[in-house]
């Protein structure tokens, strides 16, 4: 190979590793968008399910105090 061709052939090979550079950097970028979307995703989901939970607990406080006032109402009424 004389100078010129092994210069060409690095060019080529310097161009061939460019181009591998930045399709892993888009490969790169598409995966963490990807991965970004998913947990944005699980975070609503998260959310949706915190506020189901805190209303689910403020019914059951109230039906334990609707109880527990009922309960008590007729020992007043006794002690009257």
């Amino acid at each position: 190979m004389t100078k010129s061709e092994l210069l060409n052939r690095l060019e080529s090979i310097s161009s061939q590793i460019d181009h591998l550079e930045v399709k892993f950097q888009e490969k790169t970028n598409q995966e963490k968008n990807k991965i970004f979307s998913a947990m944005t995703n699980k975070e609503k989901q998260l959310k949706q399910r915190l506020v189901w939970l805190e209303n689910k607990y403020e019914e059951e406080e109230r039906k334990q105090t609707l109880k527990a006032e009922q309960t008590r109402r007729p020992l007043l009424a006794i002690a009257r």
